[in-house]
């Protein structure tokens, strides 16, 4: 507001504000704007949605689902490729048939054959039939593709190239991972190829295979869909049920040829009725009644009292010196009002009026509308941590599921090394350098292993590949298995151990952690390979080595898995409820060391709607947090610092301190107190006649400096000597010499 007399709006047009984002009436407007915008995306985020949908954590588990499965038949075939490449890179060293019983040795072959690769006639065979019709054009690299069997299972062809011309070519049959137990879920798995056609199924229980020709158009339509990558379908809700179509393409991350197939996973889960929670308009209507205060208070302390007081500072400055500055209601613009006040007096020649102490201070008024939003936040945290999260038993079966698939790839992926580390022995017998290739070979082909390595009676590794072994030098065993070298230390050593032919050396391939855990990675939440002492040998994420399982939800998941199926129950803990996930690994040699796969995951990190409706209450409380901080860093540096600092300058005035200078340094309201304080001041020190003006240099600061040349004193010129008597004037003298004013006149 300006000020009405001549004398104060003359002066405040010569005093520069800036516009509304300078002002004091800035901070406390656009905070309350702020809050009254979260106040209705409060109501948007935690109003309880009406309708009926399938928990997030279900739908999450069979996209995780339908990826694995994928995964597992993309890199099963890779393998087996991989497992061809081996038995090649010794082909020098065998003829056909040896080469042939080779391959067959490992019985997920169906049939093998050597072709002439320009002929493409079959050399030698081993098995059933290979079709050599469905082998491609192109026979100088790697074959992968899928072929129909006879009994109208579906095959996979895999070739590679020999050194000499001919082609190593072997059948199997491409199954889908088992499903697992139904638990109430239909869980079905379709193998489709791009063009939507279902190739191959498998159900989990009579029932799934009852339901399974009622998503059929989703079946087709995600099939479509898989070459472009994962994804997941929604069926229509009926009877308080939902199915979920999930999707993904049979690829391997490893470069080289592809199955053009994708997976489809299919499961129905039970919906949740509308949302459990509290309305969000209780806690918006509160925050938004908190904003209307929190603005009328910092009118009322901070904002009516300095622009009262820039009103009166105005007038005196002016020169309306008969003019009486009012008391403010708070200390800060109280003390300025004192200081104005005295050099008034002083000016006006009477007594000062002694000003009224105000007790409130602005600062305070300001903390505590911060310390009302802040307890707001705390209190809607608190009020929707109220409710035990329940976990509905679709997600409690989804997630036992998981555990157990990824118990059931680790036992093929252990299983698989020991297989491949027989093959190559029995394939380079006492051939060195065939073993040394072969080793090369296996390395650069199969991730499942850190090291490969030959070891020498005593202990001693030769021809070694890959890293520098972790396995203690000890006497190697004299028979095909695989170990847990040790029980304590930083690293676990897990390795598959295959006596050479020779019966002197032993063939030792140590399995890499890092692929244990991805492997586990599979399975939801925290998740750990557990040994026979339930000590932790593996994890997906970080683990202490050999760290004893001690919680007893753990321990009772874990006696009930090796008795049987994967179980799942949530379980009470210190931090709070887990669902609690076990899977023993059976199954093969690596049955034997009774290992276990167990995934926690807390009930409070489950994707659930409670959960949600949880994770959008912190996040309205973290943004109530960041705008009060927001707002009171805006009041106390932009306002009532430089308030504070001006009442420091006003009392020193009031002391009698009328030789210090106060600078004005903002462009606000404040500033224009700061610049009338100063008038006033030099008003009580020079006169009456300083008010009414600000004093200010001519001219603009974009003028350019002017250069004026110094005055120098010249020494006055010598008087001419007038020529004496009986000396005649030479012929052109003076002809130069300057006129005198009388010479010029005449």
């Amino acid at each position: 507001m300006r000020a009405r007399s001549g004398g104060a709006a003359k002066l405040a047009e010569q005093v520069p504000e800036g516009g509304f984002l300078g002002s004091v009436r800035a901070p406390a407007t656009v905070v309350a704007a702020l809050f009254l915008i979260l106040a209705a995306l409060t109501v948007i985020l935690l109003e309880p949605h009406g309708e009926s949908r399938l928990p997030a954590a279900f739908r999450d588990s069979q996209q995780q689902f339908a990826v694995s499965a994928a995964r597992s038949i993309g890199v099963s075939a890779t393998r087996g490729l991989g497992d061809l490449r081996v038995l090649a890179a010794n082909s020098s060293a065998a003829k056909p048939d040896e080469l042939l019983d080779l391959v067959m040795d490992n019985r997920k072959w169906r049939g093998a054959a050597v072709v002439d690769r320009s002929t493409r006639a079959l050399l030698a065979t081993r098995g059933e039939q290979v079709p050599a019709q469905a082998l491609p054009t192109d026979l100088t690299r790697d074959v992968l593709t899928r072929i129909s069997e006879p009994n109208s299972e579906l095959g996979l062809l895999v070739g590679t190239p020999l050194p000499d011309g001919r082609v190593l070519v072997a059948t199997a049959t491409l199954r889908l991972p088992d499903p697992g137990p139904d638990g109430g879920l239909d869980q079905s798995l379709f193998l489709t190829t791009a063009a939507g056609e279902v190739i191959a199924t498998a159900h989990a229980s009579p029932d799934a295979a009852a339901m399974a020709p009622r998503v059929t158009p989703l079946v087709v339509e995600a099939a479509r869909a898989a070459p472009g990558g994962a994804g997941l379908l929604l069926a229509p809700v009926a009877d308080d049920a939902q199915q979920v179509v999930a999707y993904a393409p049979a690829a391997s991350a490893t470069d080289g040829p592809q199955l053009d197939l994708g997976v489809v996973a299919v499961a129905s889960g039970r919906v949740d009725g509308p949302t459990a929670g509290r309305s969000g308009w209780l806690p918006a209507a509160v925050l938004a009644v908190l904003a209307a205060l929190g603005l009328l208070a910092t009118r009322w302390a901070l904002t009516s009292p300095v622009h009262a007081l820039r009103d009166d500072a105005l007038r005196v400055a002016g020169g309306e010196v008969e003019h009486r500055v009012r008391t403010p209601r708070t200390a800060e613009t109280a003390r300025v009002a004192a200081g104005i006040e005295h050099c008034r007096a002083k000016v006006a020649g009477t007594a000062a009026r002694r000003m009224r102490r105000a007790r409130v201070s602005a600062l305070v008024v300001v903390l505590l509308t911060c310390v009302s939003t802040v307890l707001w936040a705390v209190l809607v945290v608190l009020a929707s941590r109220g409710d035990d999260t329940v976990v509905p038993e679709t997600v409690v079966s989804s997630l036992r599921n998981q555990t157990g698939r990824a118990a059931d790839t680790l036992r093929r992926s252990m299983n698989d090394g020991l297989a491949d580390l027989e093959t190559v022995a029995r394939a380079s017998g006492a051939n060195d350098k065939a073993l040394a290739t072969a080793l090369d070979r296996m390395s650069q082909d199969q991730v499942r292993y850190r090291s490969l390595y030959v070891v020498e009676r005593d202990g001693e590794p030769s021809m070694q590949v890959g890293r520098s072994p972790l396995r203690l030098r000890e006497r190697p065993p004299t028979s095909s298995g695989i170990r847990q070298q040790n029980s304590a230390g930083r690293v676990p050593v897990l390795f598959a151990h295959v006596p050479l032919p020779d019966g002197k050396r032993t063939l030792i391939g140590e399995f890499d952690l890092d692929h244990i855990g991805r492997v586990l990675d599979q399975a939801p939440g925290h998740v750990r390979l557990l040994d026979d002492d339930l000590r932790t040998i593996g994890a997906n994420e970080g683990y202490l080595a050999f760290e004893q399982a001690t919680e007893d939800g753990v321990r009772a998941g874990v006696d009930t898995a090796r008795r049987g199926d994967p179980t799942a129950a949530v379980t009470g803990a210190p931090g709070g409820q887990s669902l609690v996930a076990s899977a023993a690994v059976t199954g093969g040699e690596i049955g034997r060391l009774r290992w276990t796969v167990v995934s926690r995951s807390p009930v409070e990190e489950i994707a659930l709607a409670q959960n949600e409706h949880r994770q959008r209450t912190l996040l309205v409380a973290l943004l109530a947090l960041l705008i009060t901080g927001f707002g009171a860093g805006w009041h106390y540096f932009g306002v009532v610092r430089p308030l504070r600092r001006l009442a420091v300058s006003a009392d020193a005035v009031v002391e009698g301190d009328l030789d210090s200078v106060i600078y004005p340094q903002r462009h606000d309201a404040v500033g224009t107190l700061a610049f009338c304080l100063e008038i006033c001041r030099q008003a009580a020190t020079q006169g009456a006649g300083r008010l009414g003006e600000v004093r200010r240099p001519r001219g603009s600061a974009m003028d350019e400096t002017q250069y004026i040349r110094p005055i120098v004193d010249r020494a006055p010129e010598p008087a001419p000597r007038k020529p004496g008597p009986g000396r005649a004037r030479s012929k052109g003298a003076g002809k130069d010499r300057p006129k005198s004013r009388i010479e010029q006149r005449t």
